[in-house]
């Protein structure tokens, strides 16, 4: 007989932790070759994470409530989207972009960073780590958008910092 889902419980802090392990493990990677790939496993795992944390018991740190756990699926879902287009694409353009090649880790390891604390922004029962990890996330947006191709990109990030 097969076990069910709420057999099994993933703690919600599993949620949050994923990316954020796999942003120290992206700065810490020597080879930038697979850093899209541990980029897109890694978000795919956060996805997995909160649909088995559906069935977690209640946290004093964590908010285990339907809408939470949507608004923390949407974040995993989207990054997990988004990392998979920027694997194609990025792979695409780094023969013409000496700055990709450059910043591959350190995009990719920002990138999960800012999954860490979005995830963290919907699941804090506490209001003030909540908005520090929305505070946070608008930085680590600003230095992606300043990390871009484009020469433009710099000065955008900086007016939507401040």
């Amino acid at each position: 007989m097969a076990a069910a889902v709420s057999d099994w419980p993933v703690p919600i802090w599993l949620v949050p932790a994923i990316p954020a392990l796999s942003s120290l493990f992206l700065v810490l990677l020597g080879n930038s070759r697979v850093a899209f790939g541990v980029n897109a496993a890694s978000s795919f795992a956060s996805v997995l994470a909160v649909l088995a944390s559906l069935a977690s018991a209640p946290s004093a740190w964590w908010l285990t409530d339907a809408l939470s756990h949507s608004a923390a699926l949407l974040i995993a879902w989207v990054g997990f989207a988004v990392s998979i287009v920027c694997l194609g694409d990025r792979r695409e353009h780094a023969e013409q972009s000496t700055l990709i090649l450059r910043y591959r880790r350190l995009s990719c390891a920002i990138y999960q960073a800012l999954l860490a604390v979005l995830s963290v922004a919907v699941l804090a029962k506490n209001f003030v780590f909540a908005a520090v990890a929305l505070e946070l996330g608008a930085v680590l947006f600003a230095v992606l958008i300043a990390l871009g191709e484009n020469p433009k990109a710099m000065p955008v990030a900086w007016r939507f910092f401040i």
